[in-house]
């Protein structure tokens, strides 16, 4: 397994893992549209299989993203496709997101997950995540149904010992195209699959 940018041309593979695990997902376009903005406020990572010679058949089976505002990191997504869920994908991806937060100069991360998830809460708490709050009704479930986010923040990032040693790899730099936003307009998107993917 190796990770890399997310790249224009993973927008479909990426469509796919999220409307698998999403039961809010974002669309292909919006993906897309990623790659019109800025370069300062977003990085997004996929993770690939490398068990081929070919780099045209290794495929994307994970992905990530963060988005900055000032000196806050926040996880906006991380889903893993369900056949290979379960191998510490989303932990690596999480620790390259938030090692590249902590380069960058960010004073804090923040994230919201599902009340109901509890393997996120307990990976989050590894990296050193407390929860603070709560949005009620954050989350639409697929019944229609409305479920809490609890709010999570790291502070003091430039200290702290993100607790995930995972081994270095290179990550290509190409990286997507970013783009600013007011500080707090966060998008609302659900990062609830983070825990699902390490079960």
């Amino acid at each position: 397994m190796r990770m890399r940018s997310f790249l224009l041309g993973d927008v479909p593979s990426v469509s796919i893992i999220e409307s698998t695990v999403s039961s809010e997902p974002w669309s292909e376009t919006l993906f897309a549209g990623e790659f019109d903005m800025s370069v300062s406020a977003r990085n997004w990572l996929v993770a690939e299989t490398d068990d081929s010679t070919s780099a045209d058949d290794s495929e994307v089976v994970a992905f990530g993203g963060m988005m900055f505002v000032a000196d806050v990191g926040h996880l906006m997504n991380v889903a893993v496709r369900p056949d290979h869920q379960r191998r510490g994908i989303a932990r690596d991806l999480c620790a390259a997101l938030f090692e590249d937060a902590k380069q960058r100069g960010m004073a804090a991360l923040t994230l919201e997950v599902r009340v109901s998830n509890g393997p996120a809460r307990e990976l989050y708490r590894r990296f050193g995540f407390q929860p603070v709050g709560c949005r009620s009704g954050y989350y639409t479930n697929v019944d229609g149904s409305k479920e809490d986010g609890l709010i999570f923040w790291l502070h003091d990032l430039q200290t702290a010992d993100l607790g995930q040693p995972v081994e270095k790899q290179p990550i290509d730099t190409r990286s997507v195209a970013e783009h600013s936003v007011e500080e707090h307009s966060v998008e609302k998107h659900s990062v609830e699959r983070q825990g699902e993917a390490t079960r």
